[in-house]
């Protein structure tokens, strides 16, 4: 995901739930959803970044009621 280099910082929101990862970046400037199915629960979320120190901060952890039948 190409960001300007004129910016000295990005906000990015990351919204994890069983059947869907959706990223935004600086308010919704930047919006990306990606549908998943895994079969295994999700037990962690790794940031990568490339030539900056990023920085997390889990403002809540939510149950969600989706299940596989709901992509059908």
């Amino acid at each position: 995901m190409p960001q300007s280099t004129s910016l000295a910082t990005s906000t990015v929101r990351t919204i994890v739930d069983k059947c869907s990862i959706e990223i935004f970046v600086d308010g919704g400037r930047i919006a990306i959803t990606n549908l998943v199915f895994s079969t295994q629960p999700y037990n962690n979320i790794k940031l990568y970044s490339k030539g900056y120190t990023p920085k997390s901060h889990i403002s809540r952890l939510v149950n969600s009621k989706c299940s596989k039948e709901a992509g059908k």
